[in-house]
C-alpha cells in the first residue's frame, strides 16, 4: 500500500473494538487467514476503498514474514477474487504495490492482475 505513518497500538486496539464488518457500511473488509493444521494466523486480506456504485476495491495481502513463500498469499488471493466476485458482485479489483516489491507484484501479475500505472 501507500501508508507511511505507523499505527499506535491504541489506535488498532479503537479500530478492532469498532469494527463494522459489513463491507457496505465500512466501505472495507478485513479477514484473517489461519494455517488449520496449527490453528496460527499466518496474514491478512483486505479490501479497502470499496465503491459499490462501481463494484470495485481496492485488494491488500499481508503475510507474516515466517509464513511467506508457502503459497498462502496466493491462495488467499485466490480466494479473495472468487469471493469479491461471486459474493459481493466485484467487477474490478486494483492494488497499490511498491515498485521495489518484486514479491507481491508477481503474486498479483500472477493473479491476472495488469500494471496499468507506475
Amino acid at each position: 500500500g501507500c501508508t507511511l505513518a505507523p499505527y499506535s497500538r491504541k489506535r488498532l486496539w479503537d479500530y478492532i473494538e469498532n469494527y463494522q464488518p459489513d463491507i457496505y457500511i465500512a466501505r472495507q473488509l478485513r479477514l484473517v487467514a489461519v494455517d488449520l493444521a496449527s490453528g496460527t494466523p499466518v496474514g491478512t486480506l483486505d479490501f479497502y476503498d470499496f465503491d459499490p456504485h462501481n463494484r470495485r476495491a481496492g485488494v491488500g495481502v499481508l503475510i507474516d514474514r515466517e509464513w511467506q513463500g508457502k503459497g498462502y498469499g496466493r491462495r488467499m488471493l485466490e480466494l479473495g477474487i472468487d469471493y469479491a466476485g461471486r459474493f459481493i458482485g466485484m467487477h474490478q479489483l486494483w492494488a497499490i504495490i511498491p515498485i521495489d516489491n518484486l514479491r507481491s507484484q508477481s503474486l498479483f501479475k500472477d493473479a491476472g492482475f495488469d500494471i496499468c500505472g507506475r
